[in-house]
């Protein structure tokens, strides 16, 4: 995986970033109202999964199949430990997309803030695919 800058950012924020995100009542909503839409068992991609909290954790607590990818090591730790239910793993969005076939829903809640418009496009295109 190529180096990315925030990749160390999120490294050196940690459980900081679900203090700040991780009960949100705006996000929980969305997440929610989007998870009704869902057929039982879904396949689920959460696509800078965070600390899984809440995003992974309200697809896992649903019986959801859910794969989270994020470019932080220790997020995706601290993911692993916090929804067991998930497979998580560290794989960078603009350099692969995962291999485990299609799926029902997409989650990119914060994770295209950090990109041109053009890279947010691009990003939209591989998962769409």
């Amino acid at each position: 995986m190529v180096p990315n800058p925030a990749a160390g950012f999120y490294d050196n924020l940690g459980m900081k970033y679900e203090e700040s995100f991780g009960d949100d009542p705006g996000l929980i909503a969305f997440v929610g109202s989007v998870l009704e839409l869902l057929p039982p068992e879904a396949r689920v991609l959460d696509v800078g999964s965070g600390t899984g909290k809440p995003t992974s954790s309200m697809i896992a607590a649903l019986g959801h199949q859910l794969y989270g990818i994020d470019f932080s090591s220790v997020i995706v730790d601290i993911s692993r430990r916090q929804v067991p239910q998930g497979k998580f793993e560290l794989v960078n969005m603009f350099e692969s997309a995962p291999k485990d076939g299609q799926y029902d829903a997409v989650f990119a809640v914060f994770s295209l803030f950090h990109f041109s418009r053009e890279e947010m496009s691009s990003a939209a295109a591989k998962f769409s695919e």
